[in-house]
């Protein structure tokens, strides 16, 4: 959606319109903006008797309605100000309550986070039910996300996660987190996932090795972690990590003009199957002559040990379906702005 315009016409002033014809037109775009509008809307409600009852005590008054929070001083578009500002535009509280005194509303940080709080309570009926939505996906992609926690009052933010899950289907229906006391412990992951059946794409943490002997769910990892292992490989290992990175470069070659024009699920699944496939099996049958190059907690090691156990075993699974690549669009989309604005998040947990 672009920016709105707004249209009119000037006419030199000194002359008769009447006496020129209209041969063209000068046309200037100038970019305004309007500074954000703060008002109190003042609402009056007349009670009213019926004439000659006035003895009669039934008088009659519209009634207000039901306030989003309790007393009914701030408006819907007021609250959702304040969470935009704060968790998408990434706004701290006390610089909220600055912009708001420079609109002459006098505002303590306190009363912001507590509106904040309930704002939040009143919407998680709303989450709880997006949470369902996604997990009746078939195609999860799910990450720990490192979060500054801030729940010692006087003391600095402590280090902990919240859990993303992500519809991966080509029409998504989104991503929700969800946070338990900052862990990224396996029970969590088991819980959230209980009922889910379905392919599910990770990094290589092990408590998703939990899931490969789980009826019904596909373990998937990510070739950009898989990656990453082999670049962390290169200072020790530079000739077997160049042979590794040469594989992966031509794996996302291959998908990259795939996703360029546009190919349907049918074409990328034959292409995966006649292209893919075989680079896929000469990485791992290389990755089987060189093992013995290295020790088991060596770079290279970690490496080697880190693919095999994740991605050899979708291969079969790529024959068929046709899943993203890697968790890229997670971290690029969701995780950044959770970075950014850390300790803006933290204080809602």
């Amino acid at each position: 959606m672009g920016v709105p315009e707004e249209w009119h016409t000037e006419y030199p002033s000194n002359v008769n319109l009447d006496e020129y014809d209209i041969i063209g037109k000068d046309v200037e775009r100038i970019l305004h903006r309007t500074p954000a509008r703060v008002w109190v809307e003042c609402i009056e409600r007349p009670i009213l008797r019926r004439k000659g009852q006035k003895d009669l005590p039934s008088p009659v008054i519209l009634q207000a309605p039901v306030a989003v929070l309790g007393g009914g001083h701030v408006a819907a578009d007021f609250l959702a100000g304040l969470l935009v500002d704060k968790f998408v535009y990434h706004i701290p509280e006390y610089r909220q309550v600055k912009m708001y005194a420079d609109s002459g509303v006098k505002l303590s940080t306190s009363t912001l986070n507590d509106r904040v709080h309930k704002t939040a309570d009143k919407l998680y009926p709303l989450y709880e039910t997006h949470i369902d939505d996604i997990l009746q996906s078939d195609y999860l992609q799910v990450d720990e996300v490192p979060w500054r926690i801030a729940d010692r009052p006087g003391q600095s933010c402590r280090h902990g996660y919240a859990w993303q899950f992500r519809d991966a289907r080509a029409q998504s229906h989104g991503t929700y987190f969800y946070y338990h006391k900052g862990s990224r412990a396996g029970e969590i992951l088991r819980a959230q996932l209980r009922h889910f059946r379905g392919a599910v794409q990770t990094d290589g943490y092990k408590v998703y090795d939990y899931f490969e002997s789980v009826t019904g769910i596909v373990l998937l990892t990510c070739m950009a972690h898989i990656r990453r292992k082999f670049i962390e490989a290169q200072k020790s290992h530079p000739v077997q990590a160049a042979n590794a990175l040469e594989y992966i470069a031509t794996l996302y070659m291959l998908e990259e003009n795939l996703r360029s024009r546009g190919a349907s699920e049918e074409e990328i699944r034959v292409q995966r199957i006649e292209k893919a496939l075989p680079v896929i099996d000469a990485m791992e049958a290389w990755m089987e002559s060189v093992q013995y190059q290295c020790t088991p907690d060596d770079a290279l090691g970690k490496a080697l040990e880190y693919m095999p156990t994740s991605y050899g075993q979708e291969s079969e699974d790529m024959r068929m379906l046709t899943f993203l690549f890697d968790t890229v669009f997670l971290g690029r989309v969701f995780l950044l702005p959770i970075v950014i604005g850390g300790i803006t998040h933290s204080y809602l947990s």
